[in-house]
């Protein structure tokens, strides 16, 4: 819903109808505002999915982190193998 009011203070001609754009915009996010305040349902399920998101997210992190530390530590295992194959051989 956009609200135009006209701007007597600041003709078309002075400011290029910016006066009225920041009223439109001004009363939109008022509309908006008070239209979010009473829907709290969809505000609820948007917090609920966004902190979903976030546990998702989260879950991946510790998931990489766990297999790039088994990787680390399969590289180190292999290392010490292959230098106890070294110093048995030579």
């Amino acid at each position: 819903m956009t609200a135009t009011l006209p701007a007597p203070a600041c003709p078309r001609g002075i400011d290029g109808g910016r006066a009225r754009i920041a009223v439109a915009t001004q009363a939109n996010g008022i509309f908006g505002l008070r239209w979010r305040l009473f829907d709290f349902g969809r505000v609820d399920a948007e917090i609920k999915a966004a902190k979903g998101r976030n546990a998702e997210a989260l879950a991946a992190y510790r998931q990489t982190v766990l297999r790039a530390s088994q990787d680390v530590e399969d590289a180190f295992s292999t290392l010490v193998q292959q230098e106890q194959r070294a110093a048995a051989l030579g």
